[in-house]
């Protein structure tokens, strides 16, 4: 079991560029190895047309999360920007196949979360985990560093069937061009800030890309009811239920197993 401390200058980082990554090994490498020859035979056992992007909350394509998304190694990390209680609140995965020619538009992920008034306040502590080294040519993140608090900016329609997403950024307050790639090693971790503008380029490689992407958000948050989210599950993982909301338990779901924090 791995577990990273994070420094005041690391926080103060954080907080200025909107994202931090952590080149140390995120989990010991027996427990990393278990989790992504699990995660990686979840993404090709789903249909072909879901493989590049899903989302969970429909839960009929929600990977196992129960043993390891409340590990020691990540609730150290959440609890350090979040504080004492903290509720699990989805899980993403972004796989590009060998050569693919399909890329992540450039977006924020609180834009999403803000125009369709899903939490209040709309703050969220994202990690971006790769389960594969991340280059320039097998698509890694890349992201603008902070430089306005917009929290919604103006999108144009791209081509859905070469991009995740049917929209992108177009807004005279973002220079893509100073976007900066992300070159990561796979067992790291990256945090990110749910303002900040981000994406990802097509897959040039002849190996499996495959970035895991967890969110977490305080028990002082409000989850405002919303159509599009009606299957949603969350949890609260420590500390206390501060908004009395329904909360799913976590401990009833199937575990993957074999983890070096599991006392079974």
């Amino acid at each position: 079991m791995s577990q990273i401390t994070v420094t005041a200058e690391m926080k103060k980082k954080f907080d200025e560029e909107g994202f931090l990554y952590i080149d140390q090994p995120l989990f010991s490498d027996s427990d990393y190895l278990n989790l992504k020859k699990y995660m990686l035979s979840f993404i090709l056992s789903l249909p072909k047309e879901m493989r590049p992007l899903y989302f969970t909350s429909n839960p009929d394509y929600r990977p196992l999360i129960a043993d390891w998304v409340a590990s020691p190694p990540l609730l150290n990390l959440a609890e350090t920007f979040l504080g004492p209680d903290i509720v699990f609140f989805n899980i993403a995965g972004c796989y590009k196949p060998p050569h693919s020619d399909y890329r992540v538009s450039v977006h924020t992920d609180a834009h999403y979360w803000h125009i369709n008034k899903m939490i209040d306040p709309v703050e969220v502590f994202i990690l971006f985990i790769p389960f594969s080294d991340m280059t320039k040519e097998s698509g890694c993140l890349r992201v603008l560093p902070r430089q306005t608090a917009h929290r919604t900016y103006h999108y144009k329609e791209v081509d859905k069937y070469k991009n995740y997403f049917g929209f992108e950024i177009e807004d005279k307050d973002v220079d893509p061009t100073k976007m900066i790639d992300l070159e990561m090693k796979e067992n790291r971790v990256c945090l990110l800030k749910e303002d900040l503008i981000h994406c990802s380029e097509k897959n040039t490689t002849d190996e499996h890309r495959l970035g895991i992407t967890l969110r977490y958000i305080s028990a002082k948050t409000k989850y405002l009811a919303h159509p599009m989210d009606i299957n949603r599950r969350m949890y609260l993982l420590k500390g206390r239920n501060l908004q009395g909301l329904d909360y799913a338990d976590i401990h009833s779901l199937q575990k993957i197993g074999g983890f070096s924090w599991s006392t079974e």
